[in-house]
């Protein structure tokens, strides 16, 4: 019931060979080289001369199989004329249910559990201490028109106080190298506050030797302050660094790391899934190069709202799904085996 995003054949018995045959610290094995040379990708319904029969689909009606996960909202302030260090945090609860192909309805509610004292009443982080109630309540319908080209519409209430209808495009080649995606966003506040409009245009490029994707995006935020992004991001296993650069109102500058949050089994066999969220991302950003000479704070600038139901989420495992990083990961398929055999022993 969801929307194809790749189909990929290799020979059983060559699998086998690969996660049974020991490799040196480079991966450097027959094994191994063979198995990417035979790999084949899939990327629509009709070019896989042999496509996958998915019996379950075929035979089970959609039932009721909600998905609880729970996930941490922060917002944070480090070495500030105002503290050393000054957060809010909160636990996100969001629940989402398949409605049909490519349909799913998400609602997520926001608890906060600490905070510092500048985040009280009066102080300087108030307007951005985590609230409680729902944040997001959303139906998203994905389509798949063209091999490679996915589009995402999401409609419902946001960030608390908004009514939004988002609208996402994206598009990429045959390996996955190339990635183009377009995103629009139509915010319409539910009291005094401003309706918001935000656009966003971005090309991305994996270079596979070094595991680091290039990307470089015009967009329109959601303080409609406006200019280019240029990012780099650096992939180890489930973790990566991210460098990026965002000239708006004023020059601003960062650093954010992405690290593993879950097990890296996502669905267990049951009617309904509890787990965590994948990943959880923290980063720091400063303004750079004013005209005063003053590190002026600007945490609302530069930021392209995002729902959390999107196609790189949800669909492409955080931009990783593609014949091309596939490839120059194989070597972790051999780590999850092991720790696959290595739980059944202990059982």
């Amino acid at each position: 019931y969801q929307t194809l995003v790749m189909e990929f054949t290799l020979p059983l018995a060559l699998y086998r060979d690969y996660l049974q045959q020991p490799c040196d610290a480079a991966n450097a094995c027959a094994a191994l080289q063979q198995l990417r040379q035979q790999m084949r990708f899939f990327s629509s319904d009709n070019s896989n001369p042999e496509p996958i029969q998915w019996e379950i689909a075929q035979q089970q009606p959609l039932r009721f199989a909600p998905e609880v996960v729970f996930s941490l909202g922060s917002y944070y302030f480090v070495g500030t004329e105002v503290g050393e260090a000054d957060y809010s945090l909160s636990l996100l609860t969001a629940i989402s249910q398949t409605l049909w192909q490519g349909g799913v309805l998400r609602a997520e509610w926001e608890t906060p559990f600490t905070h510092t004292d500048d985040f009280e009443d009066g102080r300087w982080y108030t307007p951005y201490r985590r609230r409680s109630g729902w944040s997001e309540a959303m139906l998203h319908q994905t389509f798949r028109p063209l091999a490679n080209l996915y589009n995402m519409t999401s409609i419902g209430h946001y960030a608390h106080s908004y009514n939004a209808l988002f609208n996402t495009t994206r598009w990429t080649n045959a390996d996955g190298k190339h990635r183009l995606r377009a995103r629009f966003g139509s915010l319409k506040h539910q009291g005094e506050g401003n309706d918001v409009n935000t656009w966003d245009y971005s090309y991305r490029y994996y270079l596979e030797p070094l595991n680091v994707a290039l990307g470089a995006a015009y967009s329109k935020h959601i303080l409609e302050d406006e200019g280019p992004t240029f990012s780099l991001v650096r992939s180890f296993g489930d973790s990566s660094i991210i460098l990026f650069y965002k000239k708006t109102v004023e020059k601003l500058g960062g650093i954010a790391i992405q690290i593993p949050f879950a097990t890296r089994r996502s669905m267990t066999p049951r009617p309904y899934q509890f787990r965590t969220q994948e990943r959880w991302m923290a980063g720091l950003q400063t303004t750079m190069d004013t005209e005063s000479g003053m590190n002026i704070l600007l945490p609302d600038h530069g930021i392209v709202p995002l729902t959390g139901h999107r196609l790189e989420r949800q669909y492409f495992n955080s931009d990783e799904m593609s014949p091309a990083h596939l490839l120059h990961n194989l070597p972790r398929l051999r780590e999850a085996a092991s720790l696959i055999v290595d739980s059944q022993a202990v059982k």
